[in-house]
């Protein structure tokens, strides 16, 4: 049988939007380690941008581990993660995967999704 199916955005998506979640000297720290990281082009990112998805996708093991005043972030984290899912009616999840990308001026992030991942987030180190 074939159907004729209609999308409609009824319910709206919780955004969690948190400032200031990383100091000044943690985004310096983070990003002076990460420019030590090897990357490539990624077919989610145009224009001069380049991601180690794929390359290491447990990044913020590694920044929690060898990053100077970042010993608690995937702990941090969880906390803001546990309190999103609960708010959303989820069942608890795991942090699975990480990255980083670096975009240049001009660059943009092109829509994609995650399968397999209920939920998402971003965090930003320095925007210009």
């Amino acid at each position: 049988m074939i159907y004729n199916i209609k999308n409609y955005s009824v319910f709206p998506v919780l955004i969690n939007y948190i400032d200031n979640f990383l100091t000044d000297i943690q985004c310096k720290n983070i990003i002076t380690f990460a420019r030590k990281k090897k990357y490539k082009p990624h077919g989610a990112l145009s224009g001069d941008a380049v991601s180690n998805h794929g390359l290491n996708d447990t990044i913020l093991n590694d920044i929690q581990s060898n990053v100077k005043n970042c010993e608690e972030i995937v702990n941090e984290l969880y906390t803001i993660i546990n309190g999103y899912v609960s708010k959303v009616g989820l069942m608890p999840v795991k942090l699975t995967n990480s990255w980083i990308n670096f975009q240049r001026k001009g660059s943009g992030l092109l829509s994609h999704k995650h399968p397999g991942n209920s939920i998402s987030g971003i965090i930003y180190l320095a925007v210009d």
